[in-house]
């Protein structure tokens, strides 16, 4: 019966995996039993420190994950809340004389940048031209930091000066 007690026990613990134990350190079957026992307990420590030090880290890695989120959430709503509209003046003295195309070009910078390329809104305050009126004023190359404005005349009108206001504006 011993002997029978003692095979079924070895069967489990190979079953268990638990090799730790070798059937002939036990000098009974209620020892190799207890053997078997004390080294579940030392795996299941084990396991537990482990799980232990996984759990700390998952925790640890939820923490910064959060505060990049965080601090991106943060970042972003700063964006959404920049420059959104800016309106300003330019004007100038005269284009150049003479008959054919002639035009001029400024650059204007944002006093601040924009987040994206906005829309850009110009139109003429004043103007003071000769031999009639032929004149277009138009934006180009806009950018988040500024654009172009492009005063334009032909023919044999005289722009003697002019005056623009600009909006820019992102939607």
């Amino acid at each position: 019966m011993i002997k029978m007690i003692k095979m079924i026990l070895i069967i489990l613990l190979i079953q268990l995996n638990l090799h730790s134990v070798k059937t002939n350190d036990c000098s009974t079957p209620l020892d190799c039993y207890l053997k078997a026992i004390e080294t579940l307990e030392q795996d299941r420590r084990e396991m537990r420190s482990n799980v232990e030090r996984l759990e700390k880290k998952i925790l640890e890695n939820q923490l910064i994950s959060d505060k990049n989120n965080l601090e991106n959430k943060k970042k972003i709503e700063e964006l959404e809340n920049k420059t959104k509209i800016l309106s300003g003046k330019h004007s100038i003295d005269r284009l150049p004389e003479g008959t054919g195309p002639r035009s001029q070009v400024y650059f204007i910078n944002f006093k601040q940048p924009f987040v994206k390329i906005p829309n850009v809104v110009i139109g003429l305050s004043t103007c003071d031209v000769q031999n009639g009126f032929r004149l277009q004023i138009f934006t180009e190359q806009v950018s988040t930091v500024g654009f172009v404005i492009k005063y334009f005349t032909w023919a044999d009108s005289g722009v003697l000066g002019c005056a623009t206001e600009w909006v820019a504006f992102i939607e």
